[in-house]
């Protein structure tokens, strides 16, 4: 072969490697996460807004699950905006996708797809826990199919101005910032990436829970709670907050790795005591072994009012008769910030009722009197 062939030759190599890798470029997902660890993070950005860091994080297939995401409380009413800017390989026709994780809780997100050209509205329910929609966190929801130009012209943001609520009263309202694809249209994922792989121990991870075997356990069934209540204590706020509203549609247990079944902690016979547990997980084990409702409470150290709720009113003898019908579990907000986050614990004390099954039925956010907690405990043991 001459020398003049081999030198055609390397270019036509060169050319045919340039059009697959280029290609192959332009064949591959996108996804922008909100974190610093997560993936793509440099096109993230947030417009305006006090967005505040969150260890939830959408299990939807392709995100790093240890990144975390970014959220602000439908309580402080701000009218924020966070922004995905993805760098398009090349100009064409691209799926938007966007994903939440469990903790999303709000009505009326408005998405805006900015392609450069055109801007479209989309209005989006995140109902992590269900509530009045189905629950929707951990997936891929399509926004639509655009045209959208090469480079970083083309946005998406998640806007606040339009949430008219929560979709489940029981938890707190939350708009998250998680994750956002873009995928050629027609794009095929990988084999490999049907399949979620586990979420690590920084993630809840909300599986169905499977009771522990014991002899006579208790079924436990779905439980409709009351509507909030005011105590009749002038000056002491009492607030009982949400209701379920159909099976399967409130909180699951935040549940971390799993671990060896603990059995159940005995009670001594005419004692007046209960026993407080304070490991999350083995208190919910505990509650579906025995088919006791579940009782958390979480504290502070550094808060007066949590030691206030300690002694005075779950340390009332009449109150401490009650407990005993429940597995009590104390959890420091700051020692169990996982558990504290899913359950939208921002300051304490919080008192939180789980039936047997460790799902939500209702929460105490304020000090309240031993005889306003009373009736609670015997709405829900």
């Amino acid at each position: 072969m001459l020398k003049g062939d081999h030198s055609i030759m390397n270019r036509y190599l060169c050319l045919f490697l340039l059009i697959f890798l280029t290609s192959t470029l332009c064949a591959q997902e996108i996804i922008i996460e909100s974190r610093r660890d997560g993936l793509n993070f440099s096109g993230y950005s947030e417009i305006k807004g006090n967005w505040l860091d969150s260890i939830a994080k959408s299990t939807a297939p392709g995100c790093s699950f240890e990144a975390g995401s970014r959220f602000i409380t439908i309580d402080s009413k701000q009218d924020a905006e966070a922004r995905f800017t993805p760098d398009i390989p090349k100009a064409g026709e691209y799926d938007i996708y966007i994903t939440w994780g469990r903790s999303g809780n709000a009505l009326g997100v408005k998405i805006q797809v900015n392609t450069g050209s055109q801007k479209v509205d989309k209005v989006i329910d995140m109902a992590g826990w269900g509530g009045s929609v189905p629950e929707n966190a951990n997936i891929w929801h399509h926004l639509g199919t655009f045209d959208l130009p090469s480079g970083k012209k083309a946005h998406v943001s998640l806007q606040t101005s339009e949430v008219t609520g929560s979709a489940d009263s029981m938890n707190s309202g939350r708009v998250y910032a998680d994750a956002v694809k873009i995928t050629p249209k027609g794009f095929v994922p990988p084999a490999t990436a049907a399949s979620t792989p586990p979420a690590p121990a920084s993630t809840p991870n909300i599986p169905s829970p499977q009771p522990v075997p014991v002899t006579a356990a208790a079924t436990p069934g779905a439980t409709t709670s009351t509507p909030a209540t005011t105590s009749s204590s002038p000056g002491v706020p009492f607030v009982a907050i949400g209701s379920q509203t159909a099976p399967g549609t409130t909180p699951a247990p935040y549940t971390p790795p799993a671990t060896t079944p603990v059995p159940i902690i005995p009670v001594t016979p005419g004692t007046q005591e209960p026993v407080w547990m304070t490991n999350y997980t083995e208190a919910v084990q505990a509650g579906m072994a025995s088919g006791k409702s579940i009782l958390l409470f979480f504290h502070s150290s550094r808060a007066a009012a949590s030691l206030q709720m300690e002694n005075d009113v779950l340390g009332d003898p009449e109150v401490k008769k009650r407990l005993i019908n429940f597995i009590c579990c104390k959890l420091e907000v700051r020692e169990s910030p996982n558990v504290a986050d899913y359950y939208g614990i921002f300051k304490a004390p919080v008192l939180y009722f789980l039936d047997s099954r460790g799902y939500s039925r209702a929460r105490i956010d304020n000090l309240v009197t031993p005889t306003a907690l009373l009736q609670e405990l015997d709405k829900f043991k």
